[in-house]
């Protein structure tokens, strides 16, 4: 049975203390797990390039400030490997080794990086049995690697307290757990641990203190706007190869053949509340929005960097203010980056009034 102590961190600063005291993060590397594990993955549609292949944009983001931090970082796209290995080999689906594809991707990076702490991301329940594949064989291989998980499968997974026992005894190899969004969270999580102080800094974060004994630190550290603004470290995302293995978007079949695909978020959250989606549970209510100088700076990026030529807005309320929306669409034109989008993510039909049309 799991215990979870969920008393005010500083009735607990002792527990916090005696775990953080023989660490030092130096060095991390973030990981994208494949989309998937291998009893669900669909080798034919890889095949056909119709498997989805997006950006790890969430890491993309977190790197950025833990690169501010003058930490190393590194992200692993496994996804991106294993479609990328499909498409540059002339493999049957019968020699097809899933596993040992993403296994010899990660022990190139781990031999190569050699990193202290390892961050996976799980965002649907699809990853979830993968997730567990890779933090056991990353611990299994090098018990002194520190590994934490969030995402929104993690986030949902430990907000549900029915399933609590069941998730932590199947991710019994991650050390900390990351709810909600990571941006702040994590980076006074690295601050802490380093400095050996200021814990009280510490939210969003389930520290394991031994097996089957969990510390939840509940205290929200909720991005704000000028957090927003993050522009994704897209150097380290190979962003201007992964439309060509897999598809990003719903439109990628309107445009030119080999146009380059990339994503990209201007605002956070949605208004709706519709009952199958989470958008709302992990976000928070209301919509945050980034500012449009902000996202014109990513656009040029992306376009004169790498050459991406479409993009797919990440946004799940896309035109949530109308008057901001026509804000960033001249500030597009005006920047002639002669570029297409598509907003398959999220629009509201109420919100496409005829100025923003």
């Amino acid at each position: 049975m799991v215990k979870v102590i969920k008393h005010k961190l500083d009735e607990n600063n002792n527990l916090v203390k005696k775990k953080f005291n023989s660490l030092s993060i130096n060095k991390i590397l973030l990981i994208q797990p494949p989309d998937s594990d291998k009893k669900i993955f669909n080798f034919k549609s890889a095949k056909r390039g119709r498997l989805w292949n997006y950006p790890p944009y969430g890491l993309g983001v977190l790197a950025k400030r833990i690169q501010d931090e003058n930490i190393e970082v590194e992200i692993l796209n496994l996804n991106n490997e294993i479609l990328k290995y499909i498409h540059n080999t002339n493999v049957s689906e019968d020699e097809f080794d899933f596993d040992n594809i993403w296994v010899e991707s990660l022990k190139k990076k781990l031999n190569e990086f050699k990193p202290c702490f390892v961050g996976l991301t799980s965002m649907f329940s699809q990853s979830h049995e993968i997730t567990k594949q890779i933090s056991e064989h990353i611990k299994s291989n090098n018990d002194k690697i520190v590994l934490g998980a969030g995402g929104v499968h993690i986030t949902n997974s430990l907000v549900d307290h029915k399933t609590v026992d069941k998730f932590f005894n199947e991710m019994k190899f991650i050390d900390f757990f990351f709810t909600y969004e990571a941006d702040l969270s994590f980076l006074e999580f690295v601050k802490c641990v380093n400095s050996k102080n200021n814990y009280d800094r510490l939210g969003q974060i389930v520290i394991k203190i031994k097996d089957n004994e969990f510390l939840f630190i509940d205290k929200k550290l909720h991005p704000g706007p000028k957090d927003l603004d993050t522009i994704p470290a897209h150097e380290l995302m190979e962003i201007s190869e992964l439309s060509k293995y897999g598809t990003i978007g719903s439109f990628f079949c309107h445009t030119k053949p080999n146009t380059k695909i990339s994503t990209v978020i201007s605002n956070r959250g949605c208004r709706a509340q519709c009952t199958f989606c989470s958008v709302r549970n992990f976000n928070g209510v209301g919509v945050r929005r980034r500012s449009v100088d902000s996202v014109v700076d990513e656009l040029k990026k992306l376009r004169f960097d790498y050459d991406i030529k479409h993009i797919m807005w990440l946004d799940d309320d896309f035109l949530y203010n109308p008057k901001e929306s026509v804000n960033l669409f001249n500030a597009i034109s005006k920047n002639n980056l002669d570029m297409t989008w598509d907003c398959s993510n999220g629009v509201i039909a109420a919100a496409c009034k005829d100025e923003v049309i």
